[in-house]
């Protein structure tokens, strides 16, 4: 995938570019998923399977961090146990 393939994929998934340093891209999901650093040089490389692995990973992690977040606070308790 091209790096425009990649920007397309991630915003396609709810990914926001939260800020550019350099060639480094930084985004952000809004149910907090880890930032993710989809860095652009100049050689046009292909980013392959193993970027777009760790961008799914991260989604199903917060996903299931915000389920067990909603489930305490309907118990009254507002934290999220976190391993």
């Amino acid at each position: 995938m091209s790096f425009k393939e990649v920007c397309a994929y991630m915003a396609s998934l709810g990914w926001t570019l939260d800020r550019v340093s350099g060639s480094h891209h930084i985004y952000k999901h809004p149910r907090g998923a880890r930032p993710v650093n989809v860095c652009r040089n100049g050689n046009n490389r292909d980013f392959g399977a193993k970027l777009m692995v760790k961008i799914n990973r991260d989604i199903e992690q917060s996903l299931e961090l915000y389920k067990q977040y909603q489930a305490n606070r309907s118990m009254g308790n507002n934290t999220a146990k976190v391993s």
